[in-house]
Order: C-alpha cells, then sequence, then structure tokens
C-alpha cells in the first residue's frame, strides 16, 4: 500500500510560489544542496496551463542558482510552436505549459531514489492541483515513476496513461492523462532518440486538440 498525504499537504495552495519550502527537510537530499525545493517555471505564472512537464531533478547549475532553466533541446522544441496553429482549419491559441521536477533538490549521485522522488511527492500533488494541466508528459523514469506509479519509458511511449492510485485520490476528481518520452539529456547523448521525443509530444499536443484523441490531427512541431 502507497502512504498516504493529509489533505492539508494537498489542498490547492493560493500561488504557485505558496507550494515551495526553501528549507524542506523531507529526505536527505535537502541538507547537502545550495537551494532545497527548486520552484516550477511557467509563463505566465500562477494560471492554469495545457501541460505540465516533469522532468527528473535540478541540474548542479539551476542549485547553485537557485531556479529552474529548461533544458536547451526541449526549450528548442516548445518555442518552436507558433503563436496561432492551424488545427484542421480552426486556428487556435499556443499551447501553454509549465515545467518542473519529480524531485525538487539537486543529487549528487546522480538520478534521485525512490524514496527520495516519494518524499517531493506532496510538491507534485499541489503543482498538479493548481496549474492543473489537461495532460502531463513524464521525462525518463524518476517522473513516470512518481507520477504513474511504473517505469519503463520504452515499453510506455505511445500509450495514454493514468496517475497512480494515490494521486488520484489527492487530486479527485481532477485527474490528467500521462504521456512517456525519454530525458531531454538522454537524447542529447543519444541524438537518434530526438524522432521519438518529438513523437511523444506531438502526441501530447494532438490529445490536447483533439478532445482527448491522440490521432487525425494535422498539427506538428517544428
Amino acid at each position: 500500500m502507497e502512504p498516504t498525504v493529509s489533505a492539508r499537504d494537498t489542498a490547492q495552495p493560493s500561488t504557485i510560489e505558496a507550494i515551495y519550502n526553501p528549507n524542506c527537510r523531507l529526505c536527505p537530499l535537502g541538507k547537502n544542496v545550495h537551494n532545497a525545493c527548486i520552484a516550477s517555471a511557467s509563463a505566465p505564472i500562477d494560471k492554469t496551463v495545457d501541460q505540465l512537464f516533469v522532468l527528473q531533478s535540478p541540474t548542479k547549475r539551476e542549485d547553485l542558482d537557485g531556479s529552474l532553466a529548461i533544458p536547451v533541446l526541449l526549450a528548442e522544441i516548445v518555442y518552436s510552436v507558433p503563436d496561432f496553429v492551424d488545427v484542421g482549419n480552426i486556428y487556435t491559441r499556443r499551447i501553454s505549459w509549465a515545467i518542473t521536477y519529480a524531485v525538487k533538490c539537486f543529487s549528487r549521485t546522480g538520478e534521485p531514489s525512490l524514496t527520495e522522488a516519494e518524499a517531493c511527492r506532496k510538491y507534485l500533488s499541489q503543482e498538479l492541483l493548481t496549474y492543473r494541466p489537461k495532460c502531463v508528459i513524464a521525462f525518463g523514469n524518476t517522473a513516470l515513476k512518481s507520477l504513474t506509479g511504473t517505469s519503463g519509458v520504452s515499453k510506455l511511449r505511445g500509450k495514454v496513461l493514468k496517475l497512480r492510485a494515490t494521486l488520484q485520490s489527492e487530486l479527485k476528481p481532477y485527474s490528467p492523462v500521462v504521456f512517456a518520452t525519454w530525458l531531454p539529456s538522454y537524447v542529447e547523448r543519444e541524438p537518434a532518440r530526438k524522432a521519438d521525443l518529438l513523437e511523444d509530444m506531438n502526441r501530447a499536443l494532438r490529445y490536447i486538440h483533439n478532445d482527448g484523441r491522440t490521432d487525425d490531427v494535422p498539427y506538428e512541431l517544428l
């Protein structure tokens, strides 16, 4: 049985900034970093978004700066989307998004542990409640495990996934779907995977623009 989080912990905060605790000690990571519990980023702040991007954990540079920086590869993709796109002859607004980490502190050992990811779940719940995205993209297995309770990007790519039972309980009746894809840092090391990344992000866009379907919408990232 998964551990539970109290209703007080998952109540919707008044602002995004109110979610984060710079003195967080829910796991040992907070004691050994320059900046604990790095906040999410979005434009505009404190607004609901279409998509929430969830990556693994902050980089060493982000730990030193105390702020989240969107990975270069991911920035190249999301900023290629024009302000207005032609979707089946219907012009629609630009897709809005926010970006965060499954684990909010820099991990000196590389990939964070499941215990560290679980300690940050209350922050992820509050981000979901505040941003209320239509879908979530899990980049890499740490984010995928935090969101769905299972891992294996290679086998789960292309599927419309549900949140893990504990998150569903904390968020109900709201429950966005999840799409799995590779970490941008992995794609930078393995450029052949970029086509997969684009395909997965396009699938999420089609889901948003096509009322929950992922086919038959002529919308592609550049």
